[in-house]
């Protein structure tokens, strides 16, 4: 198993930058405690990357392209490998999170609990209606903030609303994974997009944007953060564009692709007007 390997199960390239920006957004400080709180959140990511893979190896082998980004089911990494790993992703967490504190270390075994059961059977909450959408926002974008602000005991008004706006914008990118999975989900699970259909699953997208976009928006305006926090309304902006594209097109399924398709791009581009705004404020 090569490095290679290991970044398609952690899938690091999706995670790394979010991960380091909302940690350092909840303790803007490299010090210690960020010394250990940085390979916790590391290792929770992965762990949640990795978890699903495991558990979901058996379906993900009846998909090609799924099967492929799989390196469990393509059958890259044995399962004794891939159990070693994962244990080797709870202790060490579990470990640093000890040293932190007792509140920290019970924060992050019932996050790693919790990321197992989203797709660990008989639990598996990725297929409970309602379930896939509240774990997802608690337990992927927006855990390293929470994790970094309990770890810190940074509990202001400021930092749980960016709590919040990132738990929205999870369940938005779960929301988008669901629809891109549409048709062969449909096929041998049941998640809150198949329930709802995909017209009112729209609704909910667009819904979850404009909360979004409405609290950050909020945070910047009354001086609660900094206005390069408006970079996160500038894209939600631009992904509330891709989704009244997406929806005029009749192609509901390609929302994914249409939204996050060209993301650095679109970030670069929504850059420029945040950089102004912060300069002329």
């Amino acid at each position: 198993m090569s490095f290679d390997h290991l970044v398609r199960l952690f899938r690091v390239q999706h995670w790394t930058l979010p991960m380091l920006v909302t940690t350092f957004l909840a303790y803007p400080r490299m010090d210690f405690l960020m010394a250990l709180i940085l390979p916790i959140v590391f290792c929770q990511q992965a762990f949640l990357f990795a978890s699903n893979d495991y558990f979901d190896r058996d379906i993900d082998a009846k998909d090609p392209d799924k099967k492929d980004r799989n390196i469990i089911s393509s059958g890259i990494l044995s399962l004794g490998k891939a159990r070693l790993l994962l244990a080797l992703l709870v202790a060490l967490p579990a470990i640093l999170s000890s040293l932190i504190g007792s509140t920290p270390f019970a924060v992050n075994a019932a996050w790693l609990v919790l990321a197992a059961l989203y797709t660990a059977p008989p639990v598996r909450f990725k297929k409970r209606v309602g379930f896939d959408l509240l774990v997802h926002g608690v337990t992927v974008l927006s855990f390293p903030f929470v994790f970094t602000m309990v770890a810190s005991n940074s509990f202001t008004t400021r930092n749980i609303a960016i709590s919040a706006i990132l738990v929205l914008v999870s369940i938005f990118a779960q929301l988008l994974q669901e629809f891109r999975d549409y048709k062969t989900d449909s096929l041998v699970e049941r998640n809150s997009v198949i329930a709802m259909g995909l017209e009112t699953s729209y609704v909910a997208l667009t819904a979850t944007l404009v909360a979004a976009l409405a609290l950050s928006s909020f945070l910047v305006m009354t001086h609660k953060i900094s206005a390069l926090f408006s970079i996160v309304s500038a894209l939600c902006v631009c992904w509330i564009y891709d989704v009244l594209r997406t929806w005029r097109s009749g192609d509901l399924t390609r929302v994914n692709v249409n939204t996050f398709g060209h993301i650095l791009r679109k970030t670069a581009l929504c850059l420029v007007p945040v950089v102004f705004f912060w300069i002329v404020t």
